[in-house]
């Protein structure tokens, strides 16, 4: 039922919505439709207190703190806004499902290895770091101050830093556009009635070494947060980029111009993600 793509994804997670009959179709249609409903209407603690009794969430929610809390065996996770619904299915597994988008689980980490998360938002990948690489040195960078917020006490690593900084390819004062509900900030004009000023910063002025990772979601300023970090690059095994249709006003994919630049300094395009537009990328230069 084409409908069903009305439906919020967190509640169609682990259902094989080709084999559901077409009564259990229109139900979880209603079910969506209720959701985003309540959504809109709900105060913040009342609508936790709905979500804590749906059936199908392997979660605990709370409001605290101009927070939602994300409780479960993992521990706790925030956010500043309804994305918590992500994770409704229990935090581990949703950020399990993050990496495996960004093609990160057949890659050989280590505890000493560096990872730079460009565009980081509430740090959804952390804890599939933490609870398999306790000691990586995570390095996680988001430019959105609402949202930072929140990466600040997600990012529970040992070793690393957290920046809410934009990355760029110069330094200077830019407008970043601000959608934190969508995860659609950007230096690019998105058409978005929020704005404010920001410095932007290469990558590399940080004098990062030997990195193992670097991931960027910058949505649609990829480009120029690669030219920024052309030298870093240059000493990272792996790039893994979103570069879908996100760039400006008429959400233009930067496909072309993050494989032309990562191929011509020596990056190998391994493996694209079966679920979004990214790629993994190899330096054959290391």
């Amino acid at each position: 039922m084409a409908a069903l793509i009305n439906t919020p994804t967190y509640i169609l997670n682990n259902l094989d919505i080709s084999s559901l009959s077409k009564s259990k179709k229109l139900y979880y249609l209603f079910i969506g439709l209720l959701f985003v409903f309540l959504e809109k209407i709900l105060s913040p603690k009342k609508f936790c207190f709905f979500v804590n009794k749906l059936s199908f969430v392997n979660v605990k929610v709370s409001y605290e703190d101009n927070f939602f809390i994300v409780k479960d065996d993992f521990g706790e996770f925030y956010y500043t806004n309804h994305r918590f619904t992500r994770m409704l299915g229990g935090i581990l597994n949703a950020s399990k499902k993050l990496a495996k988008e960004y093609v990160l689980e057949d890659l050989d980490f280590k505890n000493e290895d560096t990872i730079i998360d460009c565009g980081s938002n509430v740090g959804e990948l952390c804890p599939y770091f933490i609870k398999k690489f306790p000691l990586i040195n995570y390095v996680a960078f988001e430019p959105d101050q609402e949202i930072f917020s929140a990466l600040e006490k997600n990012h529970k690593f040992a070793n690393g830093s957290k920046h809410c900084v934009a990355l760029s390819d110069n330094e200077e004062d830019k407008e970043l556009y601000i959608d934190s509900v969508g995860a659609d900030t950007s230096l690019e004009d998105n058409n978005s009635q929020n704005s404010y000023l920001i410095k932007t910063k290469r990558l590399d002025q940080f004098n990062f070494q030997n990195v193992k990772l670097i991931k960027i979601d910058g949505e649609g300023h990829e480009e120029k947060i690669l030219r920024g970090a052309e030298k870093t690059l240059l000493d990272t095994q792996y790039v893994s980029i979103d570069h879908g249709a996100e760039k400006g006003i008429d959400n233009a994919r930067t496909t072309p111009e993050v494989y032309s630049f990562l191929i011509n300094i020596g990056f190998k395009p391994l493996i694209s993600s079966g679920f979004r537009e990214i790629t993994l990328f190899k330096n054959m230069n290391i």
